[in-house]
């Protein structure tokens, strides 16, 4: 018996959206006009990588220069990324949340607009870097405590399986 695959897009229609919040949750808006970022996204590219780190390029279109200031997509910052399809009746289809970091960010002036393009790696892709835990009794540093942190990445790491030799 074959599977029947349930198409992403019903009668073959759908808005693709994405959305762009800050380290707090909040969308991030563009600062003049208060349209969320996603608005003036033309291109997005997510490169899942089970061995390397996932990386993903967002490029902005905007007629404002004051985009380049916008605090929540500067380089370091943590960006909350959600993608996915809006249906003609409403309802929708979302990707998980995904947690990145810009990496890199580049931005031309010209006369058609502000053009921003940020490179971002998968936000916990900075834990191969962080020292081992070693164990302590200072209070804020249990090793619960860092997980629920995520190791200063704004997401809590769940732990799915542990042995011990």
């Amino acid at each position: 018996m074959a599977n029947i695959v349930t198409p992403i897009l019903r009668q073959g229609t759908g808005q693709p959206y994405l959305a762009l919040f800050d380290s707090g949750g909040m969308p991030i808006r563009n600062p003049i006009t208060g349209i969320p970022l996603g608005a003036y996204i033309t291109n997005f590219s997510f490169r899942y990588d089970e061995e390397k780190e996932n990386i993903a390029t967002v490029a902005i279109e905007t007629g404002d220069p004051d985009s380049v200031d916008i605090e929540a997509i500067r380089e370091g910052s943590t960006i909350f990324l959600q993608w996915g399809y809006i249906y003609a009746n409403g309802e929708s289809l979302s990707s998980p949340v995904r947690v990145i970091k810009v990496r890199d960010f580049d931005c031309i002036f010209d006369d058609m607009g502000t053009h921003i393009t940020i490179k971002c790696v998968d936000g916990v892709g900075d834990l191969r870097f962080f020292p081992p835990y070693t164990f302590t009794t200072v209070p804020g540093f249990s090793l619960s405590e860092e997980l629920d942190k995520g190791y200063h990445n704004n997401i809590g790491i769940i732990v799915e399986e542990f042995s011990y030799v």
